[in-house]
């Protein structure tokens, strides 16, 4: 790390779509007897057969980026395929899908994703888009998605490339459009990501602090401590008198305490707090990257990362944050070699800042009941516990945790449950000995209990919706 000091239908169509001339835009030539609408009155003009029946036809359009003139983008482009169908009798508007800030390289898009489920219900017969490049910027989306519904009978018509799915040579020149877009694509994002990284190496973060507890952005756009700062300093001081990332929250969210959005913490919220080094006036660039499938991923030295020094106000002293991350790290390594917790009992009041909405805080969190120092309790380790990373709650997916009774015995419960409450997941609790059917198999295991024959009866299965007793 460097350091730097600041059902199937036939097409409609025997011909693939053109447009020819000012005067006539868009044409599609459908049969011989055509009657074309004058380019004045309809600049969209359509000629078609009169004994052709209604098209249901669906609309796509996508925008990548949530700027303001992205936004009026969108809103041009769904105000012109509306006037558009309007103005063109033998085609019926089923539905205008559309997505808003979300890149054409992902295939999970929520307008992308409806329109191809309606696609396999029948909903529609053709489909019309601007471009290639709005309908995906992945040329094995593009390819897939389009033999899919050519299957099904569903013509695409690619407005820009005049390109029909459904005509012979459409695949071929939708493959060459698609890989060009692709490469745009890319060479777009490398363009970013080495501006970026120039940024970095000048010592010009490109950071979002502001949406951080504590932080907000002055009328000059500088980056200031809020009103939230004072509960971060004591979040953080409540872990370097030894308080547990639970304690904490359970803490903050039995006095109503909430976050800048307005709502309670959760166990992650209060650990990325914790250990977010921003917090002491420094940054740290490139801690999270956007890997070759466009996922945004932990930077675990992949890539370089860049240390800035009193990048920004700081909201706690170095000397605090030091404290805080040796009593962590001691209490995440008891618990990872599955050593009883060293938690300890809080016995004065935490001095949380007092504001108009929020009720008084208490004075101490009740300690947990300890059992001592369980001499023959096994580490947890895949020697003595196989199944350790491979049994799972039934009902929610969380995976199981091992907890120590005070009578010793060792007991398997759900982690939803643990964490959210019976609000979230009703879960599941089985001692260990009931886990030794599992000692030997290799897949994963979700676990579940049901009454059978009025028996409290104990079952797993491979997967979530099966079931084995």
């Amino acid at each position: 790390m460097s350091e730097i000091q600041k059902p199937c239908f036939s097409s409609p169509y025997e011909n693939p779509l053109s447009i020819s001339t000012a005067e006539n835009p868009l044409s599609i030539p459908a049969a011989e007897n055509l009657l074309s609408i004058p380019a004045a009155e309809n600049p969209l003009s359509i000629p078609t057969a009169a004994p052709l029946s209604s098209i249901p036809t669906a609309i796509y359009c996508r925008v990548s980026t949530l700027h303001p003139h992205q936004q009026d983008s969108l809103e041009n482009q769904i105000r012109h395929y509306q006037e558009f169908m309007k103005k063109t009798p033998n085609y019926i508007l089923t539905e205008i899908y559309y997505d808003f800030g979300i890149s054409g390289y992902k295939e999970n898009r929520p307008g992308f994703c409806k329109m191809l489920e309606d696609a396999r219900k029948g909903c529609f017969r053709q489909i019309i888009t601007k471009s290639i490049t709005r309908f995906a910027r992945n040329t094995d989306t593009v390819l897939k998605t389009t033999r899919e519904l050519k299957e099904l009978g569903i013509d695409i018509y690619f407005e820009l490339q005049k390109i029909h799915t459904l005509s012979q040579e459409g695949e071929l020149l939708l493959t060459l459009y698609a890989a060009f877009a692709q490469a745009e694509s890319e060479n777009a994002r490398w363009l970013t990501k080495t501006a970026i990284q120039q940024k970095y190496r000048k010592g010009h973060p490109m950071r979002q602090l502001h949406r951080c507890l504590g932080y907000r952005k002055d009328q000059e756009g500088n980056l200031v401590p809020d009103e939230n700062a004072e509960l971060v300093r004591h979040i953080f001081q409540m872990a370097a008198d030894g308080w547990s990332i639970s304690q904490i929250t359970k803490y903050l969210n039995e006095n109503k305490i909430t976050t800048q959005n307005d709502r309670t913490f959760s166990r992650s919220t209060v650990s990325r707090i914790l250990h977010n080094n921003a917090y002491t006036g420094d940054y740290i660039c490139q801690r999270y990257y956007v890997n070759n499938q466009r996922k945004l991923v932990r930077n675990k030295g992949e890539k370089q990362m860049y240390y800035i020094r009193h990048d920004h106000p700081a909201i706690i002293s170095e000397e605090l944050w030091e404290t805080a991350q040796e009593k962590l790290a001691k209490k995440s390594e008891r618990n990872r070699q599955g050593l009883p917790s060293d938690e300890i009992a809080v016995t004065k009041k935490a001095q949380v800042p007092d504001t108009p909405e929020k009720r008084t805080p208490k004075e101490k969190i009740p300690q947990k009941e300890k059992s001592g120092l369980i001499l023959d309790k096994q580490p947890l380790t895949i020697a003595n516990y196989p199944y350790k990373d491979r049994i799972f709650c039934k009902y929610c997916g969380s995976r199981l945790r091992r907890i120590i009774a005070r009578n010793h015995s060792v007991w398997w419960i759900c982690n939803g449950l643990s964490r959210k409450g019976k609000a979230f997941c009703k879960g599941v609790r089985i001692s260990d000995e009931r886990l030794s059917p599992l000692r030997n198999i290799g897949f994963s295991a979700y676990i579940g209990k049901e009454l059978i024959d009025g028996k409290e009866t104990y079952g797993y299965s491979p997967k979530p919706d099966e079931w084995k007793c």
